[in-house]
């Protein structure tokens, strides 16, 4: 199935999901995501892509998913944006911690983020910000708490 993904549509879409939560994410695409696929499904999906991936997508498969799904995209794509911004410190001066303004590692994986995200998800507050402190663990996952916690 092909679609014709309409820019108003797909960004109001995205401008919706800025405003949620993971979970209230998958509830609203759930009914939105085309046939024989769940939110869940679709969301892992997208998410496992990598950033050459998911330029690939953006670049030449838009026909292949819907408006909610596209808006969908285009939230991920935001999403790690953002995350290389705010790890590259070029984010709000005001806005900006130590931790933010780490030079990017060469081998940096955006996916791994998401990952990390998902295992954090349930941490409390106060675990996040010890992996946040604790350099044992990896830049990602580091990232990953930080992300939760800005969002939390």
């Amino acid at each position: 199935t092909t679609f014709e993904v309409d820019d108003n549509e797909a960004n109001s879409v995205f401008e919706a999901l800025k405003a949620m939560r993971e979970e209230e994410i998958e509830e609203f695409l759930n009914p939105l995501v085309s046939m024989n696929e769940t939110a869940d499904s679709f969301m892992r999906e997208i998410k496992c892509l990598t950033d050459d991936e998911l330029k690939s997508v953006i670049a030449d498969q838009r026909e292949y998913y819907n408006n909610a799904e596209w808006g969908y995209i285009l939230y991920v794509n935001d999403f790690r944006r953002f995350l290389k911004e705010s790890a590259n410190g070029n984010l709000d001066a005001n806005n900006v911690s130590d931790f933010e303004t780490l030079p990017l590692p060469e081998n940096f994986d955006s996916t791994e983020v998401e990952r990390m995200k998902e295992k954090f998800r349930d941490y409390e507050k106060e675990e996040l910000q010890e992996i946040v402190n604790d350099d044992s663990y990896t830049y990602e996952a580091r990232l990953a708490a930080k992300t939760l916690i800005d969002f939390s």
